[in-house]
């Protein structure tokens, strides 16, 4: 049934659901536990192998999908004894730890049989819950902000634990609307997706613009009719015939971070500027230094 097919709701509620103000009143409120099953993935992987069963880590769950980028996997038998971390097709990954901690993605028909790594895997009831539906709800402010990101703060390093997911509250409307919801919310984020691929690749074609009029500009100049060279430097390839190659050290001063550097490490540099000439030449490096007459001395401080 489409987003159409529903009037508007004629009465709403407000319930103590995070940050949710109001909601329609005959959704009812339940904690993740009520609707589905969940688990910790497989934990410390085995080793890597270049075939066998889809590993799938934080670094693959991006915003409700699962990103093939990075994928690793596993041998079947190296799955321990007495653990079941192996995915089914709409599945949920949970992120239990680090930057991205209660970022969840659906697992996919592509990914069904993979195993579920160190994070949580929810396994939705579909008496209870449509899985798109609360796929696109642990995405949501009240869930994933108010909630599982606060939830993950209470320990120095964000950390999501099995109790925590279980106890956090999700807003459920009857399957059917929950259904509607879930298409239509499919319908709408693919139109956006789209419309941000054609933005990143404009982006990116301007982006390589950008580069290549700066490296044409730079080793060309201005005016693209005076006559050339070769710089005798292949990476740079043809000058101005009136331009000259320079090494970096014969235009400017270098100088380290102070990474690693304390106390007395720190100095400064004196330089000084010959009156019969543009050149500098550095002098000498001075703990205790004292300025003296700017005419005959220029300082760079370091420290």
């Amino acid at each position: 049934m489409s987003k159409a097919n529903f009037a508007k709701y004629k009465e709403y509620r407000s319930d103590f659901v995070g940050k949710l103000d109001f909601f329609p009143s005959h959704w009812s409120v339940k904690r993740i536990q009520d609707i589905g099953q969940i688990q910790y993935g497989l934990g410390q992987p085995p080793a890597y192998q270049e075939m066998g069963l889809p590993f799938i880590r934080a670094t693959n769950v991006e915003r409700g999908k699962i990103v093939d980028k990075g994928m690793e996997f596993i041998k079947p038998e190296d799955i321990p004894v007495g653990r079941n971390p192996i995915l089914k097709e709409n599945d949920l990954i949970v992120v239990r730890s680090g930057a991205y901690t209660g970022d969840s993605a659906i697992i996919p028909s592509k990914y069904d049989g993979a195993v579920a790594g160190y994070d949580l895997l929810l396994r939705p009831s579909t008496k209870r819950i449509i899985p798109k539906y609360i796929s696109y709800t642990l995405l949501s402010n009240y869930v994933l902000r108010d909630q599982l990101i606060l939830d993950s703060f209470r320990a120095a390093q964000p950390h999501l634990n099995k109790e925590e997911l279980s106890k956090t509250i999700i807003v459920v409307p009857p399957l059917e609307e929950q259904q509607a919801i879930a298409d239509y919310l499919d319908a709408k984020t693919k139109q956006i997706d789209r419309k941000i691929e054609l933005l990143e690749s404009k982006a990116e074609k301007y982006a390589d613009l950008k580069q290549s009029l700066i490296n044409e500009t730079v080793t060309r100049g201005l005016d693209k009719s005076v006559p050339v060279k070769d710089s005798g430097v292949e990476w740079i390839g043809q000058i101005p015939s009136h331009w000259e190659v320079k090494r970096l050290k014969d235009v400017g001063f270098l100088y380290s971070g102070l990474a690693g550097k304390s106390g007395e490490d720190f100095t400064r540099a004196c330089m000084q500027n010959q009156k019969r000439g543009k050149e500098r030449r550095l002098l000498s490096w001075q703990r205790n230094w004292q300025p003296v007459s700017h005419n005959e001395w220029r300082c760079v401080g370091i420290a």
